[in-house]
């Protein structure tokens, strides 16, 4: 069943099962509640606030665009499928401690977007979760991850102005097109646990200048730094056991001098 929930004349929530599934207000800096009416609130839900949502009204899409920032109550723990998607004018998202995940396409071009911290936590990020984000300059990823497969591919896939991105510190896999065309990003440290870099991770990073490889890595995948103009080199740190670098991983990259 779904509640209608008017918190003030200017802001109504719609809430099922414990997830915010729909939300019509005119606030620019929303702090999300964990508790609406005597429900207490864990998720919310796909396209609960996104601009993106088909069959919205003008005004309720216009004052979607018009949002700046996003506060979460602590015992919110999940960011459903595009649910701030197309939110081109928010600024700041302030996450809770104990969030679980963020799911597909959940921050998908929010524009002015230019840092999120998920340091301290422990979540999976779905696929495109931040891509397109093209303010964005500061990504640090949450400190652990459970499994290979806790950050999806293309998570940050042309978010052009993109400078600074720590990653996890157990990271695993570096998922396809994670970083494709993030054009700014011209350094980046790989945790020693990474053993594969997959197809078109980095491809067209052009600012990307120098990548040393883990010594864990046993591969590199098709196109995985294509297009990379401005990589001058490429280190291994275990020379002698070198990984299986497959077809195309270094193609055009066309200053590149040093492959040790």
């Amino acid at each position: 069943m779904t509640t209608k929930a008017p918190a003030s004349k200017s802001r109504t929530w719609y809430i099922r099962e414990g997830s915010i599934i729909n939300y019509s207000g005119n606030d620019k800096h929303i702090s999300v509640p964990n508790e609406i009416s005597g429900q207490h609130i864990t998720t919310i839900g796909p396209y609960a606030f996104s601009p993106a949502k088909p069959k919205l009204k003008e005004e309720i899409l216009q004052a979607r665009e018009s949002i700046e920032s996003i506060h979460f109550a602590e015992g919110i723990n999940g960011i459903d499928d595009h649910a701030f998607e197309n939110c081109t004018a928010l600024k700041t998202v302030a996450f809770p401690k104990a969030m679980k995940y963020i799911s597909e396409k959940a921050f998908y071009e929010c524009n002015a977007l230019q840092e999120i911290d998920l340091s301290g936590q422990s979540m999976a990020i779905g696929s495109s979760a931040f891509a397109y984000c093209s303010s964005l300059k500061k990504f640090v990823f949450p400190t652990q991850i459970k499994d290979t497969f806790t950050v999806a591919f293309k998570c940050l896939e042309r978010c052009d102005s993109l400078t600074e991105v720590t990653l996890p510190n157990n990271m695993s896999v570096i998922p396809m097109m994670m970083f494709y065309d993030c054009k700014s990003l011209s350094a980046i440290t790989l945790p020693a646990t990474i053993k594969e870099i997959q197809t078109d991770a980095f491809h067209g990073c052009a600012s990307l200048r120098r990548i040393v490889i883990p010594a864990n890595v046993r591969k590199i995948g098709v196109w995985a730094f294509y297009g990379c103009i401005n990589l001058e080199e490429v280190v291994f740190e275990d020379s002698n056991n070198k990984p299986i670098v497959e077809a195309g991983a270094f193609n055009y990259c066309k200053k590149l001098k040093i492959y040790s």
